[in-house]
């Protein structure tokens, strides 16, 4: 007991330093081609803290058991929105640009709509089943490509008055020990992740807590807190845009990259609560999100308690039934 809490302890401290790392290289990176935040936050960024549900889903696809990906990758999003945009919000409002209106948000809501259409095998073919074959992580990996296109071409796009948000890079060149502070933040994150997680569910277990209860709360948490403790050294260093574009980009590649491989390698049959219940609620807290958003195009701190607390919500959904 006493060699797991050392163990969390050390975690979160890794954990936490890989996220200053991470975020300090993609703003220098940012700073130096003059590129927006929110832009490094929906492609460097996001997919460096989308690892770790890559890797578990990955891992699961090969040892069978491709279907955990699926609730593993709702519930990491719901984690994101109800805790990673939530708890930033309280910490400062969170401006939400035109751009990430108009393109990225609504990007990340169909993703969801389609997921769940793919999802259920009646649309399609007119069975009474759920699941998500290699013609869906097709479709899926499809849209993560025109994604992808889209991220290019707004990079090249960028205007030049996307300085004014890098007031203090005005001479800023690019210099490789940036890539090594992302690569380094992103490696610390995974790292420092894992060992939270496991040392965090052997507490639980030797305290008390039902391993079920544990399963679904720390696996899903345990992938997001890469995402989360970035998100909120983002707002800390005053990157709010930052911020939303890593919580947006990383649960678009979520969807369409992580499900959209897994999919194409190991074909997985989805109970049919993950679809109308977690799924659902992820569907439901995606477009409170982007009302909260297009309203005044900020989130308040009073928005971000309220995300928190559907996300409370969802997690005694998932446990009431199984005390």
């Amino acid at each position: 007991m006493i060699v797991e809490i050392g163990i969390f302890i050390i975690s979160l401290v890794i954990l936490l330093k890989g996220a200053d790392w991470l975020i300090e290289g993609a703003s220098d990176i940012a700073g130096s081609f003059h590129v927006s935040p929110i832009l490094i936050g929906l492609s460097v960024v996001a997919f460096g803290t989308s690892l770790p549900e890559f890797i578990v889903s990955m891992f699961s696809a090969m040892g069978g058991n491709a279907d955990f990906s699926f609730a593993n990758v709702v519930g990491s999003n719901i984690a994101n929105l109800g805790l990673g945009i939530g708890i930033a919000a309280l910490m400062t409002p969170l401006a939400v640009t035109m751009r990430t209106l108009s393109y990225e948000i609504p990007l990340f809501t169909t993703s969801m709509f389609i997921l769940i259409f793919l999802s259920i095998d009646k649309f399609f073919w007119g069975l009474n089943t759920y699941t998500l074959g290699r013609i869906d992580g097709f479709i899926l990996a499809i849209i993560f490509f025109i994604f992808c296109g889209y991220l290019y071409k707004t990079a090249k796009s960028e205007p030049k008055s996307s300085m004014v948000e890098f007031k203090e890079y005005k001479n800023k060149r690019f210099e490789a020990k940036d890539v090594f502070y992302v690569v380094l933040g992103i490696v610390f994150l995974a790292v420092g992740g894992n060992f939270l997680v496991n040392s965090a569910t052997e507490i639980a277990l030797a305290i008390g807590i039902p391993s079920a209860i544990v399963a679904v709360t720390m696996v899903a948490l345990g992938t997001s807190l890469p995402e989360l403790s970035t998100t909120w050294m983002a707002v800390r260093k005053g990157h709010t845009q930052m911020a939303i574009g890593n919580i947006v980009g990383t649960n678009i590649f979520n969807i369409l990259f992580v499900l959209g491989s897994v999919s194409l390698i190991s074909p997985m049959t989805i109970m049919e609560s993950l679809i109308f219940s977690d799924a659902a609620f992820l569907l439901v807290m995606t477009i409170f999100f982007t009302w909260f958003a297009s309203n005044n195009k900020k989130i308040t701190p009073g928005e971000g308690i309220a995300m928190i607390g559907l996300y409370g919500v969802y997690l005694l959904q998932v446990i009431l039934p199984l005390i």
